[in-house]
């Protein structure tokens, strides 16, 4: 008898041995098996009522955890989202539909978890547009230059020689900033996920009719800022010594949006023409000592494919220029799309020269032109003003744009060289 208990005795301690080793393995497996990231192809959208976009969510994971998602908007009144199925690589393509005009926030959870054992979470900032647009009215003027004239007619139906259309393509990259770290007084290098969109026009606007049209019926702030490059390229044929011309009335219609804000704070001063036609007429030697005007290649400095090595000569070639990609980049310290401020900047063509003795230094969004936007709900336009009244949330009245004192009008552009065959 006493064999037969000391033998339960054993066999009992010999399963309690298995289980705290099976529950060893299971908990070295669930320790292996956690989210490793959560990556968005956009994280900001600006769409219009009753349309749909669709947006890439991708998942990595270790070991076997769960490559899946959900989604929640905050609110579906104004955008509603729909979860796909993740496919074996973890990518997961949400559907975002326009409901109604607002704003509103969608969060996307993991389904399993990261090592902290928590889910991980990003969020898509969205913005909805009215499905038809409404302009400023031109007869009314504000009680001060700041104030807003209030659309109260819809915008009229445009003739076919004024209408422009404009296709945008996007992709998200990293920029790299300063900032001093206050524990320890040393400057640190950052990185930031930033979208950078190119903008193409058909017809490539020639005229402020053009130019007014497409600020008046577009919601996207990197198309209007691409409209400062579409000046540019008009002083190669416009006559800038006449300083009532075509140029400087684009210029105004952008500094006013369209009208939106009236004023001589809006409007170009003499100095800033006269600035604007010295530098249109500058003349530089290239390498050849072939003297060409700086405004024969100065806007083709921000379009895509095109550098000094090519002459200047983008995607797309010369002729057509239906085909040229404006390089519109976020800026990297300040903007929130989805509250209604950003800044962004024309993508001028630039490198850098580093050698074994200078130190390396971070550029921080180096740009001939830094372009602040307000978005106006009144006369739902976007409103040019001063980058640097952006860096917390806007408040109060529109701070004036000075094109005139941007980088773009300095002797800082990078002379053309001859063609060399590559």
């Amino acid at each position: 008898m006493k064999n037969i208990g000391v033998k339960k005795l054993l066999a009992l301690i010999l399963i309690f041995a298995l289980t705290l080793l099976s529950f060893g393995n299971v908990s070295q497996a669930a320790s292996k098996r956690y989210v490793k990231s959560l990556k968005l192809s956009k994280s900001t959208v600006s769409m219009k009522v009753g349309k749909s976009i669709k947006i890439k969510v991708t998942v990595k994971v270790s070991g076997k955890a769960k490559k899946t998602v959900s989604a929640k908007s905050s609110d579906n009144s104004v955008a509603k989202v729909k979860v796909g199925k993740a496919n074996k690589k973890g990518v997961t393509e949400l559907t975002i539909t326009a409901r109604k005009a607002g704003n509103a926030k969608i969060t996307v959870t993991t389904k399993d978890k990261a090592k902290n054992k928590k889910a991980v979470k990003k969020t898509i900032r969205v913005k909805i547009a009215s499905a038809t647009t409404r302009a400023p009215e031109s007869t009314k003027t504000p009680a001060t230059p700041e104030t807003p004239t209030t659309p109260e007619t819809p915008l009229p139906e445009k003739p076919t020689s004024v209408q422009v259309k404009w296709t945008v393509s996007e992709e998200q990259f990293t920029g790299k900033y300063s900032q001093i770290n206050e524990a320890t007084g040393k400057e640190e290098i950052l990185s930031k996920l930033l979208t950078r969109k190119y903008v193409s026009f058909s017809p490539w606007p020639t005229t402020n009719e053009q130019v007014e049209y497409v600020i008046k019926n577009c919601d996207d702030p990197y198309v209007i800022g691409a409209l400062y490059v579409v000046a540019l390229d008009n002083f190669e044929y416009k006559g800038l010594g006449n300083y009532t011309g075509e140029v400087y009335k684009m210029l105004n219609t952008l500094m006013s949006g369209a009208g939106t804000v009236t004023g001589s704070n809006y409007q170009l001063s003499n100095f800033a023409k006269q600035k604007i036609c010295e530098f249109g007429s500058k003349q530089v030697t290239m390498g050849d000592g072939t003297v060409v005007k700086v405004s024969t290649f100065a806007s083709r400095a921000y379009l895509k494919g095109a550098t000094p090595y090519n002459n200047y000569t983008p995607e797309g070639g010369m002729k057509d220029k239906t085909k040229w990609k404006i390089v519109m980049d976020e800026y990297v310290y300040c903007g929130d799309l989805g509250k209604g401020y950003i800044t962004v900047c024309p993508q001028r063509y630039s490198e850098e020269q580093l050698t074994e003795e200078s130190k390396q230094t971070v550029v921080e969004h180096w740009q001939g032109i830094r372009i602040g936007f307000r978005w106006n709900n009144t006369a739902k336009v976007w409103l040019p003003t001063d980058n640097a009244a952006l860096s917390k949330p806007p408040t109060g009245l529109l701070v004036p744009f000075n094109v005139e004192s941007q980088v773009l009008f300095s002797s800082n552009y990078m002379v053309p060289v001859p063609n060399q065959g590559f």
